[in-house]
């Protein structure tokens, strides 16, 4: 039964710019905040539009969704200490956009990581790995994330990275991504192609680099990726082929550690344009159900999202309840 969505379409369903190149629909009357980052050109180019149909449902619930841009650049450290630097001002203009509009804007004064707020996070493809990063460098005033960043890169690239988050004068404590619930919509972490990484193109972190990143990072700090669910798509029983390799990495890296809640999505209805047909094979169609998810016949997706969010925060109150 859907519980979510028995509501008439929300009329202030709308994205205004904010810092940092994002976009926020702020509802009037919030019970949460969810910060969403999309995937490779998705999430980079108009990623309010392109993902409009998913969110809506999600808007409906009445949380607040910020989505987060980024530049589809190489070097992935860079625009994930971008992402970071604009936190703070984005939460502060979500606030003062609330006040003026006249809705309630009590939530926007919650600390993201106080164990009752209710702030979280939404990503897909590309946009998990930031995810992941943001998880890590945004508290990268913690000694052990630290020295997990210095064993994953040359000392060279390490003080590169420290020197990015100086000059964006981040405060961390204003920032973090702790005790903020994450779902993970087919994460992608790989390379660029065989042909370019043999000529010396790559992203920045690679895939053996990010995986071993979050990899130290966790087995130094027990509180990252504690409260994280990952869901996998399938388009027409065919496998979402980009995603398969992360998401079979996590589940035997980190699912086994009661870290991890996953969610399987069989087929989710899903409108795609004519003209996409002629472009995409099927696997990559099933990536891509995000982008072109149609929220008109099946919301599944968004059920799913919502209810892996909310068991994993009362997951987490409860185990800081019994501690």
């Amino acid at each position: 039964m859907n519980v979510y969505f028995d509501r008439k379409p929300e009329p202030n369903y709308r994205f205004i710019p904010v810092s940092g190149g994002g976009y926020v629909a702020i509802h009037p009357e919030p019970q949460g905040v969810i910060q969403f980052i999309g995937g490779f050109f998705f999430g980079g180019w108009f990623p309010q539009w392109w993902h409009k149909a998913l969110l809506r449902p999600l808007f409906e619930a009445k949380y607040t969704i910020i989505v987060n841009v980024f530049a589809n650049s190489r070097n992935h450290w860079r625009q994930a200490i971008k992402l970071i630097s604009f936190q703070e001002a984005i939460l502060a203009e979500v606030k003062e956009l609330a006040e003026k509009k006249g809705y309630d804007f009590e939530i926007y004064k919650q600390d993201p990581t106080d164990i009752n707020s209710n702030y979280f996070w939404l990503g897909h493809s590309l946009g998990c790995k930031y995810i992941a990063l943001l998880e890590i460098l945004s508290d990268l005033e913690d000694p052990d994330n630290l020295e997990a960043l210095t064993e994953t890169v040359d000392e060279q690239e390490a003080k590169r990275i420290q020197e990015y988050i100086k000059n964006n004068d981040i405060d961390f404590k204003k920032v973090s991504l702790k005790n903020q619930p994450s779902i993970l919509m087919a994460p992608v972490i790989n390379d660029l192609s065989p042909i370019l990484t043999s000529l010396g193109f790559n992203v920045q972190p690679s895939r053996q680099q990010t995986l071993d990143f979050i990899i130290k990072a966790t087995q130094k700090n027990n509180s990252l990726f504690n409260l994280l669910s990952v869901i996998r798509f399938k388009f027409n029983n065919v496998e979402d082929n980009l995603a398969k390799e992360t998401v079979n990495w996590i589940d035997e890296k980190i699912g086994g550690t009661d870290r991890l809640l996953t969610g399987k999505v069989q087929q989710v209805a899903v409108s795609y344009p004519e003209l996409f047909l002629f472009f995409f094979i099927y696997g990559l169609l099933a990536h891509l159900v995000p982008v072109f998810f149609s929220d008109a016949n099946d919301r599944e997706l968004p059920n799913i999202i919502l209810n892996n969010l909310q068991q994993l925060q009362a997951k987490y109150r409860h185990q800081q309840v019994s501690v």
